[in-house]
């Protein structure tokens, strides 16, 4: 008979971590000591696996220091094998951001100043993680937002650490770009979301609560989207934009407008449409229509009086409270806004139509 596999300590824990098993490691792997003396950059990376099993298990900052410094040790200058690097890079930048500030952003700065071609590295990895999410990880998309969440913090590390460095990385860079279009694009179609965060409204009977929107996925097998919030909280910044390529500039300017507008954001969502309308006019002409449509709703004193039930009296301080948003004050400062409004519109030399606005008139005058 043949004799049966036993597998070795090393064996073992690799059959532990692929049963999502890391808490069983202990007694299985070298000693931190031991790993960096054999240059072992397996068993440092199955370390920083074993310590983050423990901080999720007992949420001590210790542990998380130890999965650093055991993650570092794999990616000190030596040979590595490309898997092996990979997996070191990405526990970097997601343990980052959680460990005392300035460890995480220290070695973040040195990857990218002593170090360029690890910060390289970094963005590489991401940026291919990102690149293939969606179509790998359609369902999941809290994983979606934390590869979002990565990639966003390797990019402003770079650019704040060697700005002067940036411009050689502008490829990295406009993939990081175009893999948050794309999640950005999606959002924009599928997520639910009508706010930045919760708001404040009454129900048919008049009380108030707060309106969480949701984003689970009605829509069969489709991907289920990134909130609207969340996407725009890791948007490439606007020195980020200034580096990529004329084509992409554009594309990444219309979704900031379109998710601004959205949730209800019209004002956050004018510098976008400005940016816009020297080169795409046509683009921008469809953004002022929805930014117009926007404004009226956000300035209609009875938006919110539709949504109570009319046969329903309020007493009191609700009763006065009520009355507010029909002042003639409240109508004079809609009115100043709006014309405000329409003065920068017309000045972006697209043509703004005159019916939207004679709307918005109406809905910020009142009934």
């Amino acid at each position: 008979d043949e004799e049966a596999f036993v597998p070795n300590r090393r064996q073992l824990a690799r059959l532990l971590v692929g049963a999502g098993r890391e808490r069983a490691l202990e007694g299985l792997l070298p000693s931190d000591e031991e790993a960096r003396e054999q240059d072992d950059r397996e068993g440092l990376n199955l370390l920083a696996r074993y310590y983050l099993a423990r901080y999720a298990e007992e949420p001590k900052t210790l542990w998380l220091e130890q999965a650093w410094h055991a993650t570092q040790a794999a990616l000190a200058s030596g040979e590595i094998e490309e898997a092996e690097k990979t997996e070191a890079i990405q526990r970097a930048v997601d343990i980052a951001p959680k460990i005392q500030a300035e460890l995480g952003a220290h070695w973040l700065n040195e990857s990218f100043t002593a170090r360029p071609e690890r910060g390289m590295e970094i963005l590489a990895a991401i940026g291919t993680s990102a690149s293939q999410s969606l179509s790998m990880q359609p369902m999941d998309e809290s994983l979606r937002l934390r590869l979002l969440e990565l990639q966003t913090t390797a990019a402003n590390a770079l650019l704040d650490a060697a700005p002067e460095r940036a411009t050689e990385w502008r490829r990295e860079l406009a993939l990081l770009a175009a893999n948050w279009l794309r999640e950005a694009q999606f959002t924009y179609e599928f997520d639910d979301s009508t706010s930045l965060g919760p708001r404040m409204q009454r129900d048919y009977y008049g009380n108030y609560f707060y309106n969480y929107d949701s984003s689970w996925n009605r829509r069969g097998n489709l991907p289920n989207p990134i909130g609207t919030q969340k996407v725009l909280e890791h948007r490439p910044s606007d020195t980020w934009i200034g580096l990529v390529e004329d084509t992409l500039r554009p594309r990444l300017h219309t979704i900031f407008a379109q998710l601004y507008l959205k949730v209800s954001e019209e004002g956050k969502a004018f510098p976008y449409i400005e940016a816009l309308a020297s080169s795409e006019p046509k683009a921008a002409e469809s953004l002022v229509d929805e930014f117009l449509r926007v404004w009226a709703k956000n300035h209609n004193p009875n938006e919110q009086r539709q949504r109570t039930n009319p046969y329903m009296f309020m007493y009191g301080f609700e009763e006065r409270a009520n009355g507010i948003p029909l002042t003639r004050s409240k109508q004079e400062r809609n009115l100043a806004e709006l014309g405000e409004w329409v003065a920068r519109l017309r000045a972006l030399t697209v043509e703004v139509d005159e019916e939207l606005v004679a709307n918005a008139f109406k809905s910020a005058h009142s009934q």
